[in-house]
């Protein structure tokens, strides 16, 4: 997952093994590897 933030926009490339935190949303993690499971079900054929 491509993540860009910041004031200067800085790009940021998590694995599908890493979580997900913001400073913006406190104690919140989104753990990468269920969201792209739950994904994978869905995907198109």
């Amino acid at each position: 997952m491509t993540v860009y933030s910041g004031r200067d926009w800085r790009k940021r490339v998590l694995s599908g093994t890493e979580m997900y935190a913001t400073p913006l949303l406190p104690g919140f993690a989104l753990p990468l590897a269920k969201v792209f499971a739950v994904a994978d079900k869905y995907r198109e054929e």
